[in-house]
């Protein structure tokens, strides 16, 4: 069986790839939750690992990210290069490289922790 894991971006949710439904028939579509199904502040490598964990290797497996969930999926190739047969990324970076704008992201600027969720590789 054909199966297509679809990852949303950092404000999106599973609903944003529905339309997907109507247009691809035959396949088993996972529209995957980024913050119900796994915690942000465990790193990109932990979301490679848990991610991974749920895919059968012994299937046809496709992956679709779209800008942060592009992001995460590219990690997830990175480690697991032969989990799926293609990927496709649309609107992705493969991530923070300057040193700046990994401190300005990721690091707090005060006592206050950032909230927002940071997948930057050094």
């Amino acid at each position: 069986m054909i199966n297509i894991y679809c990852l949303h971006g950092f404000l999106g949710e599973p609903a944003d790839w529905s339309f997907l439904k109507n247009g691809i028939k035959g396949v088993n579509l996972h529209f995957i939750n980024l913050y119900k199904d796994f915690d942000p502040s465990e790193g990109i490598e932990a979301f490679a690992s848990q991610f991974s964990s749920m895919i059968s290797p012994k299937e046809d497996n496709y992956l679709i990210g779209y800008s942060m969930g592009g992001r995460l999926a590219l990690q997830t190739l990175t480690d697991h290069p032969g989990l799926f047969k293609k990927a496709v990324f649309v609107s992705t970076h493969p991530g923070l490289s300057h040193e700046g704008a990994i401190r300005r992201c990721c690091m707090p600027s005060s006592s206050k922790t950032r909230s927002t969720p940071c997948f930057a590789t050094r």
